[in-house]
């Protein structure tokens, strides 16, 4: 009971939260915080020039008491990050993506319908030209989907022997970071989209090439991180949901999607997060709040 309703007995001891910490089965310790840790900026470091995705960690959000959490991008996961409008998922993106784009052997590739997030801050950049951004070309989309699951064969192809997946990497085999903004606005286009007779729908195609990436894009030095609303299993998939292993959710309009992507644990959380301010969110790993990488307010 005391670990399901700390802000309750906080409020009841007069401090502004409280962590509860279990020890054996009939004591716990509380630590009384005066204040929140997670009020105000939270700045996100650059890594410095000439460091490689290899040996360094990705700032990604401040724990309840303030500690930075940070991630490794070669040994991470694939990412999924939900949240309504205004939630503060974009600032996120924009954060771990300046950090990741800093470094020589990071290529930032990608869809984007409304170009905010990829595009315009990388024209003139070695990573514009493995980006798709408007709405205008759905095909340039499926097409730059293509180009990414043919350099992913490629390079299972090559892996050397003995070896299952690539941890090394340079300026000339960079690791890709594969950017999906609003994939269900994507899929919504393309649902309209005319094809060629005989070919699949435009919407299916993307959803296969998505699918591929997903499951085999880890091993060959592909991470995904999928940007959405809402991570619907008719937007993500049922099976590449359980593929993306880091999963943020920021304010959800519906609090049931918390559930959906976290599991039935994510319970306890549901009324504290339909509340939470813009840059404030819930992670299974680890579990708990995490202040964003950027100003809350």
């Amino acid at each position: 009971m005391l670990t399901r309703r700390p802000r309750r007995i906080a409020a009841a001891l007069g401090y502004d939260r409280i962590r509860v910490y279990p020890r054996g089965s009939e004591w716990v310790r509380i630590e009384l915080l005066i204040g929140d840790p997670l009020d105000g900026e939270v700045p996100a470091p650059l890594a410095g020039r000439g460091l490689s995705v290899s040996d360094v960690e990705i700032t990604i959000a401040r724990d309840e008491l303030g500690n930075p959490l940070r991630q490794s991008w070669v040994e991470g996961p694939h990412v999924c990050i939900q949240g309504a409008t205004r939630s503060g998922k974009s600032v996120w993106c924009y954060s771990a993506l300046a950090q990741l784009a800093r470094l020589d052997d990071v290529l930032i590739a990608g869809s984007d319908l409304s170009g905010l997030l990829l595009g315009r801050p990388y024209v003139g950049t070695r990573h514009h030209e493995w980006q798709a951004t408007g709405s205008a070309d759905v095909e340039a989309h499926r097409d730059l989907l293509v180009r990414l699951v043919a350099e992913m064969d490629t390079r299972i192809r090559n892996l050397p022997p003995r070896r299952d997946k690539f941890t090394r990497f340079h300026a000339g085999f960079p690791l890709i970071v594969v950017v999906l903004e609003e994939f269900a606005g994507l899929l919504r286009l393309a649902s309209t989209a005319p094809v060629e007779k005989g070919q699949p729908k435009m919407r299916e195609q993307l959803l296969a090439l998505y699918g591929r990436l997903v499951s085999e894009g880890h091993k060959a030095g592909l991470r995904l991180m999928v940007v959405t609303q809402r991570a619907d299993a008719t937007v993500v998939g049922g099976f590449e949901r359980g593929q993306l292993g880091l999963r943020i959710s920021f304010r959800l309009d519906d609090p049931e999607a918390l559930v959906m992507l976290h599991g039935q644990s994510a319970r306890d959380h549901l009324e504290e997060h339909q509340l939470a301010p813009p840059g404030s969110r819930w992670s299974r790993h680890p579990p708990g709040r995490w202040a964003g990488s950027a100003d809350r307010g």
